[in-house]
């Protein structure tokens, strides 16, 4: 856990291009079994690729909508929050 996020850190001061990043990006937030941690991450990382993370849409758009349909208690609020600002910054 702790390589992967440091490795996900690394890269952003790496500064890669977005296209190069966007399935890896893309498939770390589909992996269920993924650390919250590292999901935020890289929702961080897709904020501040800004429009040029679009490709990341259609999946940002589906966790949005999944967490916003559970119960107030229920909702991870700080996947939801940040879901809702990287979705704000493309």
């Amino acid at each position: 856990l702790e390589v992967r996020k440091a490795a996900l850190t690394a890269l952003t001061f790496a500064k890669p291009q977005p296209q190069d990043m966007m399935p890896a990006l893309i498939g770390s937030l589909k992996n269920i079994r993924e650390d919250k941690a590292v999901r935020l991450t890289v929702l961080g990382m897709l904020a501040a690729y800004g429009p040029n993370a679009r490709d990341a849409l259609p999946f940002l758009e589906f966790m949005h909508q999944r967490e916003s349909k559970k119960a107030e208690d229920d909702r991870d609020k700080e996947l939801f929050t940040k879901l809702t600002e990287t979705l704000e910054a493309i």
